[in-house]
């Protein structure tokens, strides 16, 4: 397809064709393995990710991928974790980039953090709902860091429908507090 610009500024502000493709296989019931190539004049991105399931202690997640363009060669990398059963949720990442990697995207290239790490849990269990809790830090290189801490509540208040509600609290130059609550409902299984 084509590239475009000024997502919700502007109407059809295409640019230059671009092709983004990716694909994922299981090749056994524990190890899924994936890559992705984005691909346009100007810059070219080529991953590769796997995942790993850790008997029921949950799964391990890996990736690297490398960017060309015209600054140079970059590169990204991802690890994590992620556990889940009926009462707890556990999720880790950690995900860096080097300075001269590159996304077909300009602006959220520059938007990147150098290093990102983030830890949420949940608990459903004796509750008639469930609590999570999270917390992402961002360092950029030409920018200050920033934390972001949250708490939130979901609960099913009637069948198909359900309430959320979160609360966080931003820390960077400028520390910001949010809120959100949200309703949803599934129409389907």
């Amino acid at each position: 397809g084509f590239l475009r610009r000024n997502f919700g500024e502007v109407s059809n502000d295409y640019d230059e064709f671009a092709f983004v493709g990716s694909y994922r296989q299981g090749i056994t019931n524990r190890f899924t393995a994936g890559g992705r190539i984005d691909a346009s004049t100007d810059v070219q991105l080529l991953a590769g990710s796997a995942d790993w399931q850790i008997g029921g202690a949950g799964i391990v997640s890996a990736g690297l991928g490398a960017s060309f363009s015209e600054p140079g060669t970059g590169a990204a990398w991802l690890l994590g974790y992620d556990f889940r059963d009926t009462d707890y949720r556990l999720n880790a990442r950690v995900t860096g980039t080097s300075e001269r990697f590159a996304l077909m995207d300009s602006d959220l290239t520059s938007e990147l953090p150098e290093l990102q790490y983030s830890v949420s849990a949940g608990w459903d269990r004796n509750l008639p709902g469930s609590i999570s809790a999270t917390i992402v830090h961002q360092a950029y290189r030409e920018s200050e860091d920033r934390t972001i801490y949250t708490v939130g509540y979901s609960q099913s208040v009637a069948p198909g429908f359900f309430v959320s509600a979160y609360t966080g609290y931003s820390v960077a130059s400028e520390s910001d507090f949010m809120f959100g609550l949200s309703m949803n409902r599934a129409f389907g299984g």
